[in-house]
């Protein structure tokens, strides 16, 4: 096939009108505005309409958001992390390990 053939009937890379709005974006989250002010901000400020799935789309593609907060990188305690725990006795003879366990009655 020609080129000019296919030019025709392939699609163009499209992009977005939020590309050019990208810093703005990036600024706004890493403030915790939400995206439905960012998507506020864009209208009054940049004269651009778009929606808030709009923005979220271009968000998930072209943005990487850092997850990791302070909270979740503190371990989790619970009751079973404060109680003392016996030392567990480590054997290679299965003689002793099986000697090592508790015995029940039926």
């Amino acid at each position: 096939m020609k080129k000019s053939i296919l030019e025709k009937y392939t699609t163009a890379t499209h992009k977005s009108i939020l590309h050019e709005h990208l810093a703005d974006i990036k600024e706004l989250l890493s403030h915790s505005a939400s995206q439905r002010n960012i998507v506020r901000y864009l209208k009054e400020e940049q004269n651009i309409t778009t929606t808030q799935s709009n923005l979220s789309q271009f968000i998930k593609r072209h943005i990487k958001i850092d997850t990791t907060s302070k909270q979740s990188e503190l371990p989790i305690k619970n009751k079973l992390d404060t109680e003392e725990k016996p030392p567990v006795k480590k054997s290679n003879n299965l003689r002793d390990a099986l000697k090592a366990q508790p015995k029940f009655r039926i």
